[in-house]
């Protein structure tokens, strides 16, 4: 038995693209920060590509005390990325970039072993859209 209680965030860990900069975001990866924060053991079950984008979120998660461990490296596909428009400030507009990495998430027997001992395991519909993530996050639970 784990000595804190493990929470995992499943799917999507991208890069949150506003006019003024980008923000680590996704939602499993959201869930699993804020979890870390409050003395869970937070871990984010996630793909990002080879590419300095994905460099930079396997740093702010190790940064802010999260393992990278989970987080599965792409060579053929890109970090994953959300543009943000704010032309509209009362209804701003969401490009979500399609075929990224985390849409081509791999289930391995460490993440199944994983996931036999975790308290919580949050994904959400998003990371399901591609049927490889889709596959490994049903094998996940």
């Amino acid at each position: 038995m784990p000595d804190r209680p493990i929470m995992i965030g499943a799917g999507e860990l991208l890069w949150d693209c506003f006019p003024d900069g980008r923000r680590p975001g996704g939602a499993p990866a959201n869930v699993a920060f804020h979890a870390e924060q409050l003395g869970l053991n937070g871990i984010v079950y996630s793909r990002v590509g080879q590419d300095a984008p994905g460099d930079d979120l396997l740093a702010f998660l190790d940064q802010h005390g999260l393992s990278t461990r989970y987080v599965q490296r792409d060579a053929d596909h890109e970090t994953g990325r959300v543009t943000v428009d704010l032309t509209n400030q009362e209804h701003p507009a969401f490009t979500i970039h399609e075929n990224a990495a985390w849409d081509h998430l791999v289930l391995d027997p460490s993440t199944q072993a994983l996931a036999a001992e975790a308290s919580a395991i949050c994904f959400g519909t998003l990371a399901q859209r591609s049927t490889a993530s889709r596959e490994a996050l049903q094998g996940l639970l």
